[in-house]
This record gives C-alpha cells, sequence and structure tokens, in this order.
C-alpha cells in the first residue's frame, strides 16, 4: 500500500535466494541480481596492473596462531616458494606459474613489545607506502580477533576468507570494509589444519592459472576433508546467502539513488529560467 521500494528490493531478493537454492529452478543468481558472479571467481580479477596476486594474512600470537603460523610456512617453504622476512612480517612468492605473494605478519605476543599491533601497523603501512593492493585476505585467529582483521581489510580485496569460528555472523563488517567480495565462513567451529588445507588448494588453483571455480573445488574439498565432520561448518560463497543477500540489497539501493538523482536533475532542469 506504501509502495516501499525498500520493502519491495528485500523481497524481491529474499525471493530470488529461495529460488535459487533449488537447481531445478535454473537460477543464475549474478544475472538476476545484477552481481558479480557467486558460482567462481575469475583470476583476471586478481591480478594486480602487472600480472601479480596480492593476498594478505592476518595472523595473531597466541598459541594456535603461532602453529597457524609455522605451519603455513612449513607449507610453502616445502612447497619451494621464495620466502623472506624482516622484523614484523614474512612473505612468501611463488617461483612458478602465475606470480603470487602472501604478505603474513608475523605472530607477535599482544602484550609484548613489540607486539601483535605493531607487526600489522609495519606491514599495513608498508603496503600502502608501496601502493600494494591484495586482492584475498586470509584471517587466521581466533573470533575475537576477527573485528581487528576487519578493520584492516581493503576495498580492492575479492575473496575474504574466514577461518576462525562463527565468521558466519561477521558478514555485514566485511561487506562494509570490502564491497562485493566473496566470502569463505563458517557456522560454527574453525579449525587451523582445515584451514591451511584450504589455502593450499586455492593457491595452488590461481598458480596453475585457473579461476576459482567454487563449485568444484568444493566438491573436492568435501571428498578431501570428509574425514573431519567439522568441515560442514565451512560455508562456500555461493551458498554464503547472507553476503549474496547484502551485496544485492546495496546494488539495488545504489540503482534507487541513481533514478532518484536522476529525477532531481531533471526537475531541476525544468524549473530553470527560459
Amino acid at each position: 500500500r506504501e509502495h516501499n521500494e525498500k520493502a519491495y528490493n528485500i523481497y524481491y531478493i529474499l525471493n530470488t535466494l529461495f529460488l535459487s537454492m533449488d537447481s531445478t529452478n535454473n537460477i543464475d543468481l549474478s544475472a538476476k541480481l545484477g552481481i558479480d558472479p557467486v558460482y567462481f571467481l575469475p583470476i583476471d580479477k586478481l591480478k594486480d596492473s602487472s600480472g601479480r596476486i596480492i593476498i594478505q594474512q592476518f595472523t595473531y600470537g597466541d598459541p594456535d596462531g603461532k602453529t597457524n603460523y609455522g605451519n603455513f610456512m612449513d607449507m610453502f617453504y616445502r612447497a619451494g616458494w621464495r620466502v623472506s622476512q624482516n622484523q614484523f612480517w614474512s612473505n612468501v612468492s611463488s617461483t612458478s606459474g602465475t606470480p603470487i605473494t602472501i604478505y603474513t605478519n608475523k605472530p607477535l605476543d599482544e602484550h609484548a613489545d613489540p607486539s601483535d599491533d605493531d607487526a600489522q601497523n609495519a606491514l599495513n603501512d608498508y603496503l600502502d607506502k608501496n601502493d600494494i593492493h591484495p586482492t584475498l585476505a586470509f584471517h587466521r585467529g581466533h573470533s575475537y580477533w576477527l573485528p581487528t582483521s576487519i578493520k584492516q581489510l581493503q576495498p580492492s580485496e575479492k575473496l575474504v576468507f574466514v577461518g576462525s569460528c562463527g565468521g558466519f555472523q561477521s558478514l555485514n563488517g566485511i561487506l562494509k570494509q570490502s564491497p562485493g567480495a566473496q566470502i569463505i565462513s563458517t557456522k560454527q567451529t574453525g579449525v587451523g589444519d582445515l584451514n591451511l588445507s584450504m589455502i593450499q588448494r586455492i593457491n595452488l588453483e590461481l598458480q596453475k592459472g585457473r579461476d576459482l571455480n567454487w563449485v568444484r573445488m568444493w566438491k573436492g574439498f568435501t571428498k578431501q576433508l570428509s574425514g573431519d565432520n567439522r568441515f560442514a561448518d565451512y560455508v562456500p560463497p555461493y551458498e554464503n546467502l547472507g553476503a549474496v543477500f547484502l551485496v544485492a540489497y546495496d546494488k539495488l539501493q545504489e540503482k534507487e539513488q541513481e533514478k532518484a538523482d536522476s529525477k532531481d536533475i531533471s526537475v531541476s532542469k525544468n524549473n530553470e529560467p527560459q
């Protein structure tokens, strides 16, 4: 009765999302809602002007964080990636295939001097001064560290991997920092070993020059990680309907604002003295 455009948009998106959950409806969410594809992430969207993919990883200095950092560095060292580091951060770079560099702050004790904050700030300053903009971000820490990681996300991020417990509840905060980003999150429990296996596969796909085909990759993850029932808590981008809803809603709001602005301009021109 009130012709509330916001209400129309909300129910239109919800109806589309619910119908899309039945594959027999053959609904293309990206086409229907005017958003980027959610079933895959093109590799070209992740490359900078030189063709390199930049990834930032956030780590923390509690015991689990230090263990995760050590396992991460060891995995890439054994894979033959080039490793360099300084007092505050490390980076690993691929030596074959697609050029990829992952920057990760060192997991320093939060109560020490220097601390986690010092390490992350030093890395962020370096990235800013050198005009380096990550397109993927990995949060590797407990849920209570997640707000700190979210504050540091850049608008350039196209994929945000949230490996902490309950990351599903932080979608809005992530999308405010990185509008339109695809999100991998957990409904309940995040597990360090599972996170590392998924990160390894993501990087391997990119190194081979492939798009991130989430449907195919998730089938592979399900087969590889089925021995740990906690993997069922992980949500791929195409099933992350909360994130898809928020992105689609913002898109429709932008269109409504464009219509309103266009109408205002038209009225203004008609009211100009002849």
